[in-house]
Protein backbone atom coordinates (compact mmCIF):
# COMPACT_ATOMS: atom_id res chain seq x y z
CA UNK A 1 0.00 0.00 0.00
CA UNK A 2 2.44 2.20 0.93
CA UNK A 3 4.26 1.70 -2.16
CA UNK A 4 1.44 2.45 -4.42
CA UNK A 5 1.11 5.92 -2.59
CA UNK A 6 4.86 6.56 -3.38
CA UNK A 7 4.63 5.45 -6.93
CA UNK A 8 1.48 7.92 -7.21
CA UNK A 9 3.04 10.78 -5.49
CA UNK A 10 6.03 10.24 -7.98
CA UNK A 11 4.21 9.86 -11.16
CA UNK A 12 1.92 12.92 -9.70
CA UNK A 13 5.22 15.20 -9.29
CA UNK A 14 6.60 14.39 -12.64
CA UNK A 15 3.17 14.94 -14.56
CA UNK A 16 2.83 18.32 -13.04
CA UNK A 17 6.09 19.07 -13.78
CA UNK A 18 5.74 18.39 -17.37
CA UNK A 19 6.10 21.36 -19.27
CA UNK A 20 5.31 22.06 -23.57
CA UNK A 21 8.16 23.72 -24.84
CA UNK A 22 7.63 23.19 -28.18
CA UNK A 23 4.15 25.05 -27.94
CA UNK A 24 6.43 28.09 -26.36
CA UNK A 25 8.79 27.84 -29.28
CA UNK A 26 6.66 27.18 -32.47
CA UNK A 27 4.47 30.67 -31.27
CA UNK A 28 7.57 32.86 -30.59
CA UNK A 29 5.39 35.57 -32.26
CA UNK A 30 2.54 34.89 -29.99
CA UNK A 31 4.47 35.49 -27.13
CA UNK A 32 2.90 39.72 -26.44
CA UNK A 33 -0.90 38.24 -27.51
CA UNK A 34 -1.17 36.13 -24.24
CA UNK A 35 1.06 38.45 -22.16
CA UNK A 36 -2.29 41.06 -22.73
CA UNK A 37 -4.67 38.12 -21.75
CA UNK A 38 -3.04 37.04 -19.12
CA UNK A 39 -4.22 39.06 -16.11
CA UNK A 40 -8.17 37.78 -17.20
CA UNK A 41 -6.96 33.82 -17.08
CA UNK A 42 -5.33 34.10 -13.47
CA UNK A 43 -7.53 30.63 -12.15
CA UNK A 44 -6.63 27.08 -13.11
CA UNK A 45 -8.32 24.90 -15.64
CA UNK A 46 -11.20 23.66 -14.96
CA UNK A 47 -9.59 20.28 -15.38
CA UNK A 48 -7.12 21.38 -12.72
CA UNK A 49 -9.75 22.32 -10.22
CA UNK A 50 -11.97 19.31 -10.67
CA UNK A 51 -8.92 17.04 -9.51
CA UNK A 52 -7.92 19.72 -6.72
CA UNK A 53 -11.39 19.05 -5.60
CA UNK A 54 -11.80 15.03 -5.99
CA UNK A 55 -8.44 15.04 -3.94
CA UNK A 56 -10.07 17.19 -1.50
CA UNK A 57 -13.11 15.92 -1.18
CA UNK A 58 -11.28 12.51 -0.52
CA UNK A 59 -9.30 13.59 1.92
CA UNK A 60 -11.76 14.94 4.01
CA UNK A 61 -13.80 11.69 3.55
CA UNK A 62 -10.88 9.82 4.70
CA UNK A 63 -10.75 11.15 8.09
CA UNK A 64 -7.27 12.57 8.33
CA UNK A 65 -5.30 9.32 7.15
CA UNK A 66 -1.47 9.43 7.61
CA UNK A 67 -1.26 9.01 3.26
CA UNK A 68 -4.31 11.01 2.69
CA UNK A 69 -2.48 14.13 5.05
CA UNK A 70 0.62 13.03 2.89
CA UNK A 71 -1.19 13.69 -0.46
CA UNK A 72 -3.08 16.29 0.87
CA UNK A 73 0.67 18.33 1.58
CA UNK A 74 1.60 16.89 -2.28
CA UNK A 75 -0.78 18.44 -4.16
CA UNK A 76 -0.60 21.64 -1.96
CA UNK A 77 2.97 21.52 -3.62
CA UNK A 78 1.62 20.72 -7.14
CA UNK A 79 -1.31 23.23 -7.16
CA UNK A 80 1.59 26.22 -6.55
CA UNK A 81 3.55 25.09 -9.07
CA UNK A 82 0.20 24.80 -11.41
CA UNK A 83 -0.52 28.41 -10.29
CA UNK A 84 2.81 29.56 -11.20
CA UNK A 85 2.54 28.51 -14.79
CA UNK A 86 2.65 31.38 -16.86
CA UNK A 87 0.41 28.96 -20.11
CA UNK A 88 -2.43 27.56 -17.84
CA UNK A 89 -3.52 25.61 -21.43
CA UNK A 90 -0.60 23.42 -21.18
CA UNK A 91 -1.94 22.21 -17.53
CA UNK A 92 -4.54 20.95 -19.09
CA UNK A 93 -2.67 17.29 -20.08
CA UNK A 94 -1.25 16.91 -16.87
CA UNK A 95 -4.43 17.84 -14.50
CA UNK A 96 -6.43 15.00 -16.75
CA UNK A 97 -3.61 12.21 -16.00
CA UNK A 98 -3.52 12.89 -12.58
CA UNK A 99 -7.13 12.70 -12.35
CA UNK A 100 -6.69 9.43 -13.57
CA UNK A 101 -3.96 8.26 -11.59
CA UNK A 102 -5.88 9.76 -8.54
CA UNK A 103 -8.46 6.71 -9.08
CA UNK A 104 -6.23 4.36 -7.74
CA UNK A 105 -5.20 6.14 -4.47
CA UNK A 106 -9.23 6.85 -3.72
CA UNK A 107 -9.58 3.33 -4.08
CA UNK A 108 -6.86 2.88 -1.51
CA UNK A 109 -7.76 5.06 0.72
CA UNK A 110 -11.58 4.38 0.45
CA UNK A 111 -12.93 7.46 -0.08
CA UNK A 112 -15.02 7.04 -3.41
Amino acid sequence: MKHLLITLMCGLALTACAKKEDTNAANPTATPAPAAAAPANTGLPAECEDYINRVKACVAKSGGEAAAAQFQQMLDQSKAQWEATPDKASLVPSCKAANDQFAQTAAMLKCE
